[in-house]
């Protein structure tokens, strides 16, 4: 769109295609890593958050899948009426989540500690994410 016609507030269409390649990471099978009966998940936590919409801090429900031994998970956390986030780390490093907000991420002692915006924060430890 033209300068001046954005400065008009004016709109336009527009398509967007995406190419998504590549593999999925894989879970850790079970024959190296126990599973929670009848769930993928290897293990699961109470963890601190803060989410939207309850300014307290509290504790939430995390589960992982893990696919390695080298800080390589996904993290599902979940809270009240359904809600839940998914956090992508690999080698402890936070590179994907399942919110708009971009996910900024620190390492204190044994735990990573993601935010997303104002309003969401996690402190996921080490132990679920490696298993030990």
């Amino acid at each position: 769109m033209m300068r001046d016609a954005a400065r008009r507030n004016e709109s336009a269409r527009y398509t967007l295609a995406l190419d998504i390649s590549g593999q999925a990471l894989a879970a850790t099978p079970a024959a190296e890593d126990a599973l929670i009966p009848g769930t993928p998940g290897h293990a699961s936590a109470k963890v601190v958050c803060t989410v939207p919409f309850a300014p307290k801090v509290k504790e939430c429900d995390a589960f992982v899948i893990r696919r390695g031994f080298d800080g390589t998970a996904t993290v599902e956390v979940r809270w009240g009426a359904g809600m839940k986030r998914r956090i992508l780390l690999v080698r402890h490093e936070v590179v994907a989540a399942d919110s708009p907000e971009t996910p900024v991420f620190e390492r204190r002692r044994d735990f990573t500690i993601v935010r997303f915006g104002s309003d969401e924060r996690f402190e996921i430890p080490e132990a679920l994410v490696t298993g030990g």
